[in-house]
């Protein structure tokens, strides 16, 4: 959210982030049908807004608060939203999107472009920071504002490598917001911000005891990771990120996730990636099943991070592997000093490298189990002309080239089978 404090005392013990308030009319003018206070600055609303049931009307929302600069300087500030809205700082229009977005709300809300207007504040002199947004009927709408502080490129990237650079140990968060992560906006590549890539090059460079967290929502490219002691993946963990990150680093929780795509070494090696329209306008789809970790298994390459990758803090041997009564049974003994938990993965190499079936264990220190993850048939099948078929069927009605053969199977941590 934004460094502000509340306009209004709703009563709520808020002491930080902006009072929402929700109108029948299109100008912010009449009675408030409700009010809140929301600690954040990218607010989104699906089918309806706080307690009005539907946008099936349009209506207007106003978000107001106090920011108390901490330096002079000029300060930026941003606005979006998926209908026409304004900004005001004391009182002066400073900034607004004066028409309405196209048919496509949605995509709108999620590209999260910004309209951007500087001005100079005085530090510990308070402004009262207004954001008024008209809104026509619709499934979803959003609105999203920010602040920042003045401050060079190069004095934050400075304060933070001789801050690491102090420090015993340094947590590094990097990533990406529900902004500017978005799914109606191309990407160039799956690397993070130049800005951030240069603070993670300084920082490990000045402490190699970093640990880097990403907060990303996709494959990203991490040819930066050897510079840092370890990398935690942490997707969108939500609100409770905060206080479950740290039981993880403190080692009284393990991250025990797996990764559900592949991370390739070089964005080319990734199936699809140079793809795009012809002169006609057409996509043509033509990797068929080999995208993701299947394609980059079948091109020979080898991908930084597999699909299924991952570790806790314990180890484990792994041994008599077998098929028992429709299933296949794996030996897993924790070797390691402390409890923890391993994830066995079950994958075929025929027609395509596929994950059939995976089992999670959780064993204190020197304990076996017999891990057993079912033989489903639905997994071996394929879909033909005439529905779903056993391999052997499939492979006799269709013109596809398939390994002779019944699949060949391996239980691994990971998905690195050979095609």
């Amino acid at each position: 959210g934004m460094p502000v404090r509340p306009a209004r005392d709703l009563g709520d013990g808020a002491t930080r982030g902006m009072t929402v308030e929700y109108f029948e009319s299109r100008d912010c003018s009449g009675t408030p049908l409700s009010r809140e206070t929301r600690d954040t600055n990218s607010l989104v609303w699906f089918v309806g807004v706080h307690e009005q049931a539907r946008f099936a009307a349009g209506g207007s929302i106003r978000a107001s608060g106090v920011f108390t600069p901490t330096r002079d300087g000029v300060h930026r500030f941003h606005l979006g939203a998926t209908g026409v809205s304004r900004m005001r700082v004391d009182g002066e229009e400073i900034v607004a999107t004066t028409e309405c977005p196209p048919g496509d709300v949605m995509g709108v809300l999620k590209a999260g472009d910004s309209v951007i207007a500087e001005r100079a504040l005085t530090a510990g002199k308070p402004v009262e920071v207004v954001v008024e947004f008209s809104f026509d009927p619709a499934r979803v709408h959003g609105l999203w504002y920010g602040i920042r502080a003045p401050g060079s490129r190069e004095e934050l990237l400075a304060a933070a490598e001789a801050a690491a650079r102090r420090a015993d140990a340094v947590v590094l968060m990097v990533g990406e917001t529900s902004d500017s992560s978005v799914e109606s906006k191309d990407r160039p590549d799956t690397k993070l911000a130049a800005d951030q890539i240069e603070l993670i090059e300084r920082v490990t460079a000045a402490n190699p005891r970093t640990v880097i967290v990403a907060n990303v929502g996709h494959a990203f490219d991490t040819a930066w990771e050897e510079r840092a002691a370890a990398l935690i993946s942490a997707w969108y963990p939500g609100e409770g990120f905060a206080e479950a990150i740290a039981q993880v680093l403190a080692g009284d929780r393990e991250p025990g996730g797996r990764m559900p795509v592949v991370i390739a070494r070089n964005e080319g090696d990734y199936p699809g990636y140079a793809l795009k329209p012809d002169a006609d306008g057409q996509l043509p789809y033509r990797d068929g099943v080999r995208f993701g970790h299947r394609g980059i298994i079948a091109a020979g390459l080898r991908a930084r991070h597999t699909l299924g990758a991952g570790m806790g803090y314990a180890r484990f041997a792994w041994s008599d592997a077998a098929v028992e009564d429709g299933a296949i049974v794996v030996t897993v003994r924790n070797i390691a000093e402390r409890a923890g938990s391993d994830v066995v993965q079950l994958y075929r190499n025929t027609p395509e490298v596929a994950l059939v079936g995976f089992a999670k264990v959780m064993l204190q220190p020197g304990e076996s189990q017999r891990v057993r993850i079912p033989l489903v048939r639905r997994r071996f099948q394929h879909w033909g002309d005439g529905g779903w078929a056993d391999q052997r069927v499939f492979r006799r009605r269709s013109r596809a080239s398939i390994s002779s053969g019944l699949p060949r199977l391996k239980a691994g941590p990971r998905a690195v089978m050979s095609p």
